[in-house]
């Protein structure tokens, strides 16, 4: 058994953390290749639904920018759904974004898909971690 990919077992831990509710966070990547999360807070008022701070993103922005990382996308979880982009989720998405969803099933991280918003639409990659 082999243990999971530092990045990713960072976002299992928050995602795990903030369940019932949506976690979300930042992807930052070097060289196409995702090296860093970032945690959110999740200021909705709903369990799933996620939403930052725009003073937030901004932090956020700057921080990628301070470290010469590229900000590539968000990572959210589905409690107890499938790691799926939502109609939501494409509605708030931007070209060329990646996107990285956790199933969360009774509080514990399942599964997680990696996607990329091209031409309207949500397209499944191989995760670049």
């Amino acid at each position: 058994m082999t243990s999971p990919h530092p990045v990713l077992a960072k976002i299992f831990r928050h995602a795990e953390r903030c369940y019932p509710n949506e976690a979300v966070g930042a992807l930052f990547a070097k060289n196409g290749t995702i090296i860093e999360a970032v945690e959110a807070v999740n200021i909705s008022d709903k369990a799933n639904r996620f939403e930052v701070n725009p003073i937030e993103v901004l932090r956020i922005q700057k921080q990628a920018d301070q470290t010469g990382f590229e900000m590539v996308g968000w990572y959210h979880s589905h409690p107890d759904g499938e790691p799926i982009p939502s109609k939501l989720d494409a509605d708030c998405a931007f070209e060329g974004q990646i996107c990285m969803i956790v199933s969360v099933k009774q509080g514990i991280a399942a599964e997680f898909r990696c996607w990329k918003f091209e031409g309207g639409n949500y397209k499944q990659i191989s995760a670049i971690l």
